[in-house]
């Protein structure tokens, strides 16, 4: 056998050891234990922060903890403490921050919460925008009476949504400047409520429902172009914001799904959609909603489900290093 050859099989039978004693380590480090005395520099360590608003904050999942609402159950935070998903992943987890809020807008993000963010932060999180176009009031408006019409006609509350993605291109940039040279921003969207699939569903007509349903959608298309608009502006030759789509499959997207009725400004207008008939409210599938109707926010199955998006994101965009 040549010496290179040797060499190789020296080398595949070290890594292989290595990775055998590393998942060793991470099994044996209780999740969120910070900087454990016996930390392995060949695993990596990660330092992350949640930032935005309810659906940030885990609310609607738990007992919350204080004015913002928050639980352990948000969708970063099981990833982050989760022996599921951290237990020989090569991931050592290191201190994590809940800084979200609900009720947060983007101002608030900004006024409230950025200063939490340092340069030890490898990792950031965030779910924000929802309450910027007035969502949450016009859910209640829609149950309680007649849907607003700029609910209908798939309008953001105040401004524009030009002006949103805006404003959120902006967001983004400013957490990504405060966190360590090499993180990562991962920027959640907003899961789709209803399968629409009953003439009446918690309150909601099928109309309201489909209007719900493509406000989502436009909504977190907003979220998606400003990701797109951040690394741009940020440059580099790697992204370093990532969108963690919480919607169903792209490819179950209807086009041009929505039409705003007539009566309604922008009567006619049409508008992209999805329709959760697996997990939405009054699914045709008999299945637990990942939505609660009580609360309008994901249930802990529902986070869970965005947890395990976020990690598919975190072990595609920052995978474990070996020394």
């Amino acid at each position: 056998m040549s010496l290179c050859r040797l060499r190789s099989l020296f080398a595949i039978v070290t890594v292989c050891a290595g990775v055998l004693a590393t998942t060793a380590v991470v099994a044996a480090v209780p999740a969120g234990a910070g900087q454990a005395a016996s930390f392995d520099p060949r695993v990596t360590q990660l330092d992350g922060i949640s930032l935005g608003d309810s659906y940030s904050a885990g609310v609607g999942a738990g007992t919350s903890n204080g004015v913002c609402g928050r639980t352990d159950q948000s969708w970063s935070e099981k990833a982050f403490r989760s022996q599921s998903y951290m237990a020989g992943s090569l991931y050592l987890p290191g201190l994590y921050t809940q800084a979200a809020c609900g009720g947060a807008t983007i101002a608030g993000v900004i006024a409230e919460q950025l200063s939490s963010i340092s340069t030890a932060n490898d990792v950031a999180s965030i779910t924000v925008g929802g309450n910027d176009i007035g969502f949450a009031p016009r859910v209640a408006a829609c149950v309680l009476g007649t849907c607003p019409s700029k609910a209908l006609g798939i309008q953001p509350e105040t401004g524009t949504w030009f002006e949103l993605r805006a404003r959120l291109t902006a967001l983004y940039m400013k957490i990504r400047s405060r966190m360590a040279q090499g993180g990562h921003l991962y920027v959640m969207t907003y899961p789709v409520f209803f399968g629409v699939d009953a003439a009446t569903c918690a309150g909601f007509t099928t109309e309201e429902q489909a209007a719900a349903n493509a406000m989502v959608t436009k909504l977190d298309d907003v979220i998606a172009n400003a990701v797109v608009d951040a690394n741009r502006r940020l440059g580099g030759f790697l992204d370093q914001v990532h969108l963690v789509d919480w919607r169903p499959n792209p490819a179950l997207r209807i086009r041009k799904g929505y039409t705003v009725p007539e009566g309604v400004p922008g009567a006619g207008t049409r508008y992209d959609t999805f329709v959760d008939h697996d997990f939405g409210v009054c699914n045709t599938k008999g299945n637990v909603p990942t939505v609660s109707a009580a609360t309008w926010h994901p249930t802990a199955k529902g986070y869970f489900r965005g947890a395990g998006r976020f990690f598919t994101a975190l072990r595609t965009f920052q995978p474990p290093a070996l020394a």
